[in-house]
């Protein structure tokens, strides 16, 4: 509830890092102000590791899902690559028996002639 507070509070703030110290600061040093110093530079480390690691995953599934959709992308490319050129060479084939028919049609007009 408090980390929410303050995630509100330090959102405004335009730098990432900016606002990670600030949330740091204020979660993790303001309060431990009794505690030592040791201690506090302890907790900001594991809380940066945390949240780096965190991050890191959050990345690397994200990545994932990204390299997945471009793979099924490219694979519907591929295929509609193979459909049309399917198409193109039965259209060539079609236009070829359409010329043999073509001249077959004007030989036969010359003989009658």
């Amino acid at each position: 509830e408090a980390e929410a507070a303050v995630a509100a509070l330090v959102a405004p703030v335009a730098s990432d890092d900016a606002r990670r110290l600030l949330l740091n600061y204020c979660l993790v040093v303001a309060p431990a102000r009794r505690r030592s110093m040791a201690e506090v530079a302890r907790q900001s480390v594991f809380a940066d590791e945390a949240t780096m690691s965190s991050g890191l995953a959050a990345a690397r599934t994200e990545l994932s899902r990204l390299l997945s959709r471009v793979m099924k992308a490219l694979d519907e490319v591929s295929a509609r690559q193979r459909e049309t050129h399917g198409m193109l060479r039965a259209g060539e084939a079609t236009r070829g028996r359409l010329l043999a028919a073509l001249r077959a049609s004007d030989k036969a007009a010359r003989e009658a002639g």
